[in-house]
């Protein structure tokens, strides 16, 4: 007699899997808030380890690995480089999650390949799965998500520059290299919010930040518009992150990334015939 076949119903969370990238930009943007207006307070000059308390071990002798009392010269320096490497842990520690993200979201379209019966067009779901989580950086997931479940978001290519930005600031001291550009150029993107007061008279429009605590010259009414941000570096540029350009790519990829990549998911899941479960906002696989 054959054995009795068990079905199994899996539930996939969009919503909590969604929940795992927003994460990081939360935590990207505290880090690089923290590190970045440390960095930049005036009077902030304590660079020494050695100036933090001690464990219990008194007996223990601090060393001098870097010589103390740096001229002001040479700290400003050390804080440019400590910039460069927060910027960098910010953007790994932003597309980490995301990536993160995309594993979920591989594993669950393995289990409805398996479920519908192509999974055999692929190979061992396990060493896919395996190979996916663990041996691919964020382009490459983006590649195989699209080539075996036609997932992709039209902001795939802003996500895999960002990607290798984070690859120039963690592994080429902020220099641009042949590996992280393409034809040569690596092109930043992302899409920003700004905000400007129309004058209802003399039809005179103002950055919103210039009238913040000012009397209004005229009636002016608020206006929001999304627009395109771009920055490009030839090999051998060094890479420069404002502030604003940092905590705009957060939001950027909260509000756009992240909602367009889960919303190609639940395309396939439904293309493929996963009951949706719009009262948990997630989706079952039987």
């Amino acid at each position: 007699m054959s054995a009795e076949k068990k079905t199994i119903h899996v539930n996939i969370d969009c919503v909590a899997i969604a929940r795992i990238a927003h994460v990081g930009v939360r935590r990207a943007a505290l880090f690089l808030g923290l590190g970045l207006n440390g960095v930049n307070q005036p009077g902030f000059r304590d660079y020494e380890l050695h100036k933090l308390p001690r464990g219990e071990n008194l007996a223990a002798v601090p060393p001098d690995i870097i010589a103390r009392n740096a001229p002001e010269h040479t700290i400003e320096r050390f804080k440019e480089e400590f910039s460069v490497w927060v910027i960098g842990c910010g953007l790994r520690e932003l597309l980490e999650h995301y990536g993160l993200m995309l594993d979920h979201m591989h594993k669950y379209c393995l289990i409805v390949a398996q479920a519908r019966q192509f999974i055999d067009a692929f190979g061992d779901p396990e060493k896919l799965q395996f190979e996916f989580a663990r041996r691919l950086g964020v382009p490459d997931k983006h590649e195989r998500l699209k080539r075996r479940f036609q997932i992709e978001s039209e902001f795939t290519s802003h996500v895999d520059a960002l990607y290798s930005a984070r690859n120039s600031l963690s592994h080429g001291l902020g220099i641009v290299r042949a590996e992280d550009s393409t034809g040569g150029t690596m092109l930043l993107r992302w899409l920003a919010i700004e905000m400007h007061a129309h004058g209802e008279e003399t039809n005179s429009v103002i950055p919103l930040g210039k009238l913040l605590g000012e009397v209004l010259p005229e009636p002016m009414s608020i206006r929001v518009r999304t627009v395109e941000r771009e920055l490009a570096y030839k090999v051998g540029d060094k890479i420069s992150l404002t502030a604003q350009d940092l905590y705009e790519i957060c939001l950027f990829i909260s509000v756009h990334v992240i909602p367009k990549i889960i919303a190609a998911f639940i395309r396939f899941l439904r293309d493929q015939g996963v009951e949706d479960d719009s009262t948990s906002r997630g989706v079952s696989a039987a």
